[in-house]
């Protein structure tokens, strides 16, 4: 390459690192590409033709005949001919124009003009118009308004019209943010049993124990509960209704109607207060019962099972009586006193009473007890007890020593084994009391 021209040989045709980072492409046309570890950019042409492409955003530009260009990245730009004339332009508003032979013009933002010639005169224009002439001797000639000055300017030729800088597209402007709705930290309190009590501006009350279990009171008197081991729940200002969690991904609701559980593994169940119950299993066999004890089994393979009332022992032959393992595995034990148990494939014991009462044993040792007026109650496997009546009034006694109990109406309270206690109300009052004695009321 002897600065004009590129001449290449098949072998030397490809790119090629070099140690510093830089690289240099070689292509079968002749044409070459330079990249400094900078990232500036210089192209080489086979006429002797090229450009550069600078990191700033700035390019210049030169031609075969030694002519060029060169664009800032503010705007600015300046033009160069082989005979040594040119022009300048800034982001500013300076211009400036010059012929090869040492003639110049130029003007500034502020109005002020001006020009000298190779034979040494010159002009200066003020912005209000004042004008001073120098002959070729640097003597000053004229002093006065423009127009009557007696030194003409140089004149050019006119300049071949050249490419407007490409205008880049202006940059993306990030979406405006959206204003957060996360509430702000007020306060942060260290509570003698170590847990940590958090207010915030919109009236949301924390709790975190030093085991990681948490209580949020709401400000509309919901309240929520979370454990370490991912379950949680809820409780509307009401007590009417709620929901929860478990750590395996089962869900449930519960609420004035009735409540409804979301298994892990697929299947579903769902209890009303008037009685009525359904359920699906993971394998798709599913249960319909009505208030009086009637009611369906539908297996996934099509097989229906119906049941008569509670209330109405079923009339002969005898074969409907006994006990009946269906294609699931799971099996039915029907009494002629009206009574039935059904033991799922699980190994879950359901019993049916004549009078609409009934249990539930689970795998896990834990108990449903459920009574024809609609009341009922659970005990863990832990040892933890609930119980609710059909005004949708109900207590807890957790295992680990928390307790609460409600009413029909939305009011309730609570204690923790850690000392803290609170109330609520329907109206969405309320009070919490830490260990110390210190008490919040709202």
């Amino acid at each position: 390459m002897d600065g004009n021209t590129i001449t290449l040989n098949e072998y030397d045709i490809g790119s090629f690192q070099h140690p510093d980072g830089s690289l240099e492409i070689f292509n079968d046309d002749g044409s070459a590409t330079f990249i400094t570890r900078n990232g500036d950019e210089f192209t080489y042409n086979e006429d002797g033709s090229g450009s550069t492409k600078f990191i700033d955003g700035s390019t210049q530009t030169y031609n075969a005949d030694g002519s060029g260009q060169w664009n800032g990245a503010d705007g600015s730009y300046s033009t160069w001919e082989v005979d040594g004339s040119g022009t300048m332009h800034d982001s500013y508003g300076y211009d400036s124009q010059w012929d090869a032979e040492g003639n110049t013009t130029w003007s500034n933002p502020d109005g002020s003009s001006g020009w000298y010639k190779s034979d040494g005169s010159s002009s200066l224009t003020f912005a209000d118009g004042f004008t001073q002439q120098w002959d070729n001797s640097g003597n000053l000639v004229y002093e006065g308004p423009a127009e009557d000055a007696p030194l003409t300017p140089p004149t050019f030729a006119e300049p071949a019209p050249q490419e407007p800088p490409p205008e880049e597209p202006p940059p993306e402007e990030p979406p405006p943010e959206e204003p957060s709705d996360e509430p702000n930290l007020v306060s942060r309190t260290e509570n003698p049993d170590g847990s940590i009590t958090e207010e915030f501006d919109d009236g949301t009350i924390t709790t975190t124990s030093s085991d990681g279990f948490t209580e949020t009171v709401h400000p509309d008197g919901s309240m929520s509960w979370t454990d370490p081991m991912g379950g949680s729940s809820s409780m509307s200002a009401d007590g009417m209704s709620g929901a929860w969690t478990s750590p395996d991904g089962t869900t449930g609701s519960w609420g004035p109607d009735g409540s409804t559980t979301d298994y892990a593994n697929g299947a579903t169940a769902s209890w009303s207060t008037d009685g009525t119950s359904s359920w699906t299993n993971s394998q798709g066999t599913t249960g319909v019962f009505n208030a009086d004890g009637s009611g369906a089994i539908t297996y996934s393979d099509g097989t229906v099972e119906t049941f008569d009332s509670w209330n109405t022992i079923p009339p002969a032959p005898d074969a409907e009586y006994g006990e009946f393992t269906n294609p699931d595995g799971s099996t039915d034990n029907f009494n002629e006193d009206g009574t039935s148990t059904h033991t799922d494939r699980y190994g879950n014991v359901h019993v049916y009473n004549i009078d609409g009462s009934g249990s539930v044993t689970y795998m896990d040792g834990s108990v449903d007890t459920f009574y024809p007026d609609g009341s009922g109650e659970w005990t863990g496997a832990d040892g933890s007890q609930s119980t609710w009546t059909a005004d949708g009034s109900g207590t807890w006694n957790g295992a680990d020593g928390s307790q609460s109990q409600w009413d029909g109406e939305g009011n309730g309270s609570w204690s923790n084994p850690d000392g803290t206690s609170g109330t609520y109300n329907a109206d969405g009052s309320g009070s919490i009391t830490y260990p110390d004695g210190t008490t919040e009321t709202w």
